[in-house]
């Protein structure tokens, strides 16, 4: 069975054929929908992880020698340029071994095509998240994405932010069944190298945009 055959299949004619459509545009445009979550510290208790396993953010020596571990997950120059930023990183560990990660970012993040992610207080953001192939199936990104919730939100941070492109439907049914809620659209074409971006009112009345990033 073709790929359109599967989206088909699970998804029905309709976002089958926007699957296509959108799939054959996002060379030059990329339409998504935005979400926020409600910052909530208790959501961390209804994902136990396995003995041994600990969640919190990592600290500079242990973001340095997982890089050295998966640079190509997470290189040296992303951590750099992430931490002068101010971002952090919430991640799982085997004693010293970094199994799975997030980012959190506080005013912008680095987007797709060299475009930057805005919002402003009082959301936060989380991107770049990954698990290494060993340990996919542990669940471990739900108590990643909820270990700095108490934190966060006594410095502020009430919302979580973020995106999920129209035609991803697996990723919006996930960000549904964990509590998100679907505030607007934003998106950008590009055209003759330069960045146009949009949104709909929802997303500019909850802060989010991308912006050009490009020299």
């Amino acid at each position: 069975m073709t790929a359109f055959g599967d989206v088909r299949e699970q998804w029905g004619l309709p976002r089958a054929l926007w699957s296509r459509v959108a799939g054959a545009l996002r060379p030059w445009m990329l339409i998504a929908r935005v979400r926020i979550r409600a910052v909530e510290p208790e959501m961390l208790r209804q994902f136990p992880t396995a003995p041994g396993i600990e969640i919190r953010e990592a600290t500079e020596d242990e973001l340095s020698r997982a890089a050295a571990a998966m640079p190509a997950a997470l290189s040296s120059s992303f951590v750099i340029a992430a931490r002068a930023r101010g971002d952090v990183c919430a991640a799982a560990f085997d004693g010293p071994a970094m199994l799975s990660f997030s980012w959190f970012s506080f005013s912008e993040a680095p987007g797709p095509d060299g475009t930057i992610v805005e919002f402003s207080n009082p959301y936060r953001y989380i991107y770049k998240s990954y698990t290494r192939d060993e340990y996919r199936g542990m669940r471990l990104q739900q108590p990643v994405l909820f270990a700095l919730d108490a934190e966060h939100l006594t410095k502020g941070y009430t919302h979580t932010i973020g995106y999920v492109e129209t035609h991803n439907y697996a990723s919006i049914n996930a960000g549904v069944a964990a509590g998100a809620q679907w505030v607007g659209y934003a998106g950008y074409l590009r055209c003759f190298g330069r960045i146009l971006a949009f949104r709909s009112p929802g997303a500019r009345r909850h802060s989010f945009c991308f912006r050009s990033g490009l020299a």
